[in-house]
């Protein structure tokens, strides 16, 4: 949100694990052998940029995007 200047806070002050870097959700549940999707996205968040490096990073590290109309069944 500070990059875009939508707002002041950093995703850790507000209690949000990362999805990136050594501490982020990415790295924490790597060993996790599931299908794994990005729910609950700020629509501030880089990943939504259809070319970005954020987001190709996230499909990179076998992760999905969770979009409008999304069906997962358990």
């Amino acid at each position: 949100m500070i990059t875009s200047g939508t707002g002041i806070k950093t995703g850790r002050r507000m209690e949000h694990i990362s999805i990136d870097g050594p501490e982020g959700s990415m790295t924490r549940l790597a060993s996790v052998a599931a299908t794994k999707t990005y729910i609950h996205i700020n629509n501030t968040n880089p990943i939504w940029q259809p070319d970005g490096p954020e987001r190709k990073a996230v499909f990179d590290g076998g992760w999905g995007i969770a979009y409008d109309g999304l069906k997962i069944e358990i």
